[in-house]
């Protein structure tokens, strides 16, 4: 049984020494369509939160367009 807990701690040990890179990755890479930088996403948050929405996370970039996840009115928008 410690054999299995031990085995719990070591793969979050080892997932968590990683989420720096997952969320690094998070926006494509440099140089490509589906690269965006955090000023933009910051853009695209305030125009979704202009428009009363609420953003909650990025669905899909491309080419200079967002695809965001929002909520309104307590409704979900994708």
């Amino acid at each position: 049984m410690a054999l299995s807990k031990l085995t719990i701690v070591c793969v979050g040990l080892v997932l968590a020494s990683h989420a720096p890179v997952f969320s690094a990755v998070e926006n494509g890479r440099p140089g490509t369509v589906n690269y965006f930088t955090p000023v933009q996403k910051a853009r695209a948050f305030a125009a979704a939160t202009r428009a009363g929405y609420t953003p909650t996370i990025v669905q899909a970039f491309q080419d200079g367009n967002f695809f965001l996840t929002a909520s309104r009115g307590g409704k979900a928008m994708n």
